[in-house]
This record gives C-alpha cells, sequence and structure tokens, in this order.
C-alpha cells in the first residue's frame, strides 16, 4: 500500500507540476538551475557539518534534509536506505515544522511590490488607477496611500521620484531572483515543496503567479532532493 501511495503521488505531483514546469523552463531557466544548486550545496553542508563536526548519523540527517525540503518522497528514500526506518523519521519531524515556519516568517516580514516577470511583454497594466489600501486583484498590489501620486505621475510620463522608485523596488528575495513579489512566494513555497506556504502566499496576494511560481519548481526539487539524500544516508 505504501509503494501504491507513493505512486499516486508521484502521478499527481505530474499532473499538478508538469505543465507549468515545461513552460516555465525556458524564461526561468536562471532560477531553476540556480535552485538545484543551492539544494546540493545545501546537501554538502548538512552532510558534512552534520557528520563531522556534530557527529550525527547519515539516517537521521537523511531525515532532517527531507524534512526541510517538507519531501514525503525523501523521507521513504532515506528510509529505504536505512537499516532502521526510525531514525530518518525523528530527523524530518524536526526539520519539517522548522522549514515551514521560517519559510512563511520571510515571506510575512515585507509587502514585496508587484514588478514585471521574466517573459512578460514591456506594457505593464496601468498600475495609476489603484486606490489607497485597496487590493487590486489583477494586479496582486495594495498600494500605500503615500505611493499612489508616484505612480501616477510616472504613468503620465514624469520623472520618476524617490517613491516610483520604491514602489518598483521589491524584497531582498524578489530584488536576487528578478521576479514579481507573487512568483516571488511561489518559488519560494515550490523550493521547500510544501503546499502549506503556497496556501500562506495566497492570503498575501491575489495573483495566479504563486502558483505558477510553486509549480516552476516542486516538482524538480523533489528530484533533486531524492538524489541527495542517498548519499547522506551512507554517511
Amino acid at each position: 500500500m505504501s509503494v501504491l501511495g507513493l505512486a499516486l503521488y508521484v502521478y499527481t505531483v505530474g499532473l499538478e507540476s508538469g505543465p507549468a514546469f515545461f513552460r516555465e523552463l525556458r524564461p526561468e531557466l536562471a532560477v531553476t538551475a540556480g535552485a538545484v544548486v543551492a539544494l546540493v550545496v545545501t546537501a554538502v553542508a548538512v552532510g558534512l557539518l552534520g557528520n563531522r563536526v556534530f557527529g550525527i548519523s547519515g539516517p537521521d540527517l537523511a531525515g532532517g534534509f527531507a524534512g526541510i525540503g517538507t519531501t514525503t518522497l525523501g523521507l521513504a528514500a532515506a528510509q529505504a536506505a536505512s537499516a532502521d526506518p526510525a531514525q530518518p523519521a525523528v530527523g524530518y519531524a524536526i526539520g519539517y515544522p522548522l522549514a515551514v515556519v521560517v519559510t512563511i516568517l520571510f515571506i510575512a516580514v515585507r509587502w514585496w511590490p508587484g514588478r514585471r516577470d521574466p517573459g512578460e511583454p514591456d506594457s505593464a497594466p496601468d498600475r495609476s488607477a489603484a486606490l489607497p489600501g485597496v487590493r487590486r486583484p489583477d494586479l496582486g498590489l495594495r498600494l500605500p496611500a503615500e505611493r499612489v501620486l508616484a505612480v501616477r505621475s510616472e504613468a503620465a510620463g514624469g520623472p520618476a521620484d524617490q517613491r516610483a522608485a520604491e514602489l518598483r523596488a521589491d524584497g531582498p528575495g524578489a530584488r536576487l531572483l528578478g521576479q514579481s513579489r507573487p512568483r516571488t512566494m511561489g518559488l519560494l513555497a515550490g523550493y521547500v515543496g510544501n503546499r502549506a506556504i503556497t496556501a500562506y502566499a495566497n492570503t498575501r496576494s491575489s495573483d495566479a503567479r504563486v502558483s505558477t511560481g510553486y509549480s516552476t519548481l516542486f516538482a524538480l526539487a523533489i528530484l533533486v532532493k531524492i538524489v541527495c539524500i542517498q548519499p547522506i544516508v551512507g554517511l
């Protein structure tokens, strides 16, 4: 039954994330490659530091890595490769809630204004009609009152002042990835691999790009995590 359950899980992941992954592969190639590198570096750090510095066994570390990646398939892979399936489960139980809480807190720290994503047309929607404190579901934005005049000035072709520049500035994660705020939140949720993070991100922004970003990294991240878990178990 466990094998059947995992097979159905993989099947549903493919149905949900497959189309978006291939559609976004080219415009998001840099982000996708960066996510793979980050996961591999994290696995190396967990393995080397945990085993050689802190003396933690490989199965415990593999479970912890699966936990911070919130991947059930990763936990199953760690248990299958371990002599004692209970060891990876302990590490998973510790890492899982930490990863979810830390990611949600990171998303909640700063309200990221929107910007255009890679691959989108140059013509952006008219943001000058946005009212103070009112959510624009079509834009995924909530503009404070002090930024509305700056946006109107920019839309009219006037010089962009400091407030207009502030509008275009994203949070630290969005600036680093070169993405809009909604897609950045989705990418973070997909990288960690947890639907609870996506659900929270959707409460912060009613934008389809959250789900698109999630699907872009979710399936690939699971595969990379499973591959990285194999050498960690043997430590």
